[in-house]
């Protein structure tokens, strides 16, 4: 069982789940998370991922392989920083996105309420996307095996204690 963990101290706006490591179980676990939350907005995802911990090019392929022609996925040379837009996540985008999570650094998956990006969202903080828009933000903080999910105050967090 997973510790998730509201912080009052950002008005019930942020959560963070303990221990989800790089295990076939965690995977599956972080792909029921993402596939909740997107459930719950059905709008744009934007999805901004750096610092490769090893090879990523088979997953950029992969990536390559199942995005749609109006997704759009724009990567540096050799990986270093990728972002990847899209209007629907399908089960093979969800499984990519969790050998994404465990193979970069640095990750934020934005899951918007609207049908397009609202602002400017590049290098922007949780605090500040969540409170311009209707979203989730899910990133990574200092710990590796701990998901952040912030969100904006006009939505609700879909029900996550009880994934598996």
């Amino acid at each position: 069982m997973k510790e998730v963990k509201e912080h009052n101290d950002k008005n019930g706006c942020l959560i963070s789940i303990k221990s989800v490591k790089d295990t076939d179980a965690d995977r599956l676990y972080f792909i029921n998370v993402i596939s909740r939350l997107s459930d719950s907005v059905k709008g744009y995802s934007y999805f901004q991922f750096s610092r490769p911990n090893y090879n990523v090019s088979d997953i950029i392929k992969e990536l390559r392989i199942i995005q749609h022609t109006n997704d759009k996925l724009s990567c540096s040379d050799d990986y270093f920083e990728c972002v990847f837009v899209c209007t629907e996540i399908s089960v093979s985008l969800l499984r990519c996105l969790s050998l994404i999570w465990f193979a970069f650094d640095h990750c934020a998956f934005c899951l918007f309420d609207t049908p397009s990006i609202p602002l400017n969202i590049d290098r922007q903080s949780w605090y500040y996307i969540t409170s311009m828009s209707r979203s989730f933000v899910v990133f990574k903080g200092a710990e590796d095996d701990v998901v952040w999910i912030g969100k904006s105050n006009s939505i609700e967090y879909p029900l996550l204690v009880d994934i598996t």
